[in-house]
């Protein structure tokens, strides 16, 4: 009975030990699948990651390309542009605005823009500049500034708050556009205008001398001629005489303010050519004086 029971528990012993054989065969197996997979999806991984290396070196090209466009637009646009703070210190200049004041760009960055406006324009330009930080919208206004060569420009500005959630702090970008010419012309227009404004106040007067002299001298015309046109039969040789005489010169007199009126249109005109000539005054005056219609 014993040597039965030695041989059972051998036969068990046996077979417990092949079946934890078994057991860590599988467990190896199992594991070597885990590993497998894991180094599987380590790859698919790591295949996505450089995936979107590569998509952010891109985008990083992009970005870096956008950039320096922003940067040549700004440097070399025609127009003066600067970028300030709320103390109206200069963070950004670009190169028509170092052109306009004569100073280098490096020198610009760091400096009050109000050391160019004229002391009787700084209070106009901060409100202007407080105005631009207190909107949403471009505002706008004219002032003069004065450059390193103390030329005087009168000049538009046009101001508009960035929005950058990057920056720590509040910064306006600001553009000049110089109405210096303008100015100019615009004088220039007023002063023409002011010139015709005289011109023509000098024509009216002329043309009311004009008329005057004319109505004189066709009074003196009419008196006579309506005696030899209704009472001719009534008159004496003699008085005929002396009435055709009468209108004869009032006729070179008419005739010869007429001579004159075309004279002065023609140097008006700047048509006439000078041809100066010897006169004696006194007997110009005398004749004027004898053959003058009276009133």
């Amino acid at each position: 009975m014993k040597l039965s029971d030695n041989k059972s528990e051998k036969i068990s012993k046996k077979k417990g030990k092949k079946k934890n054989e078994t057991d860590i065969s599988l467990k190896v197996v199992d594991k070597h699948e885990d590993v497998t997979t894991l180094i599987h999806l380590l790859q698919v991984h790591q295949v996505e990651l450089e995936h979107q290396n590569h998509e952010l070196r891109i985008t990083q090209e992009e970005l870096e390309s956008s950039r320096n466009k922003f940067v040549n637009l700004f440097d070399f646009a025609p127009i003066p542009y600067f970028t300030l703070d709320t103390n109206s210190l200069i963070k950004e200049v670009n190169l028509g605005a170092s052109k306009m004041l004569g100073v280098d760009r490096k020198k610009l960055v760091g400096k009050h823009f109000d050391s160019f406006i004229p002391y009787y324009e700084k209070e106009k330009f901060r409100e202007f500049i407080q105005t631009v930080f207190n909107s949403n919208e471009k505002q706008s206004t004219e002032v003069q500034i004065i450059n390193k060569e103390n030329q005087v420009f009168t000049v538009l500005l046009e101001g508009l708050e960035l929005a950058d959630d990057l920056e720590p702090f509040k910064k306006c970008q600001l553009a000049l556009i110089d109405l210096t010419e303008y100015k100019k012309i615009e004088n220039s227009l007023k002063n023409f205008s002011e010139e015709l404004k005289t011109l023509n106040a000098t024509k009216d007067k002329f043309l009311s001398i004009i008329s005057h002299d004319l109505r004189s001298a066709f009074q003196s015309l009419l008196s006579p001629s309506e005696l030899l046109s209704s009472q001719i039969e009534d008159l004496t040789q003699e008085d005929i005489m002396e009435l055709s005489r009468g209108l004869n010169d009032n006729l070179k007199n008419t005739y010869g303010l007429l001579e004159n009126l075309l004279n002065w249109s023609t140097i008006q005109r700047n048509n006439h050519n000078l041809t100066p000539s010897k006169l004696n005054l006194h007997d110009e005056v005398k004749g004027i004086s004898k053959n003058s219609p009276k009133s």
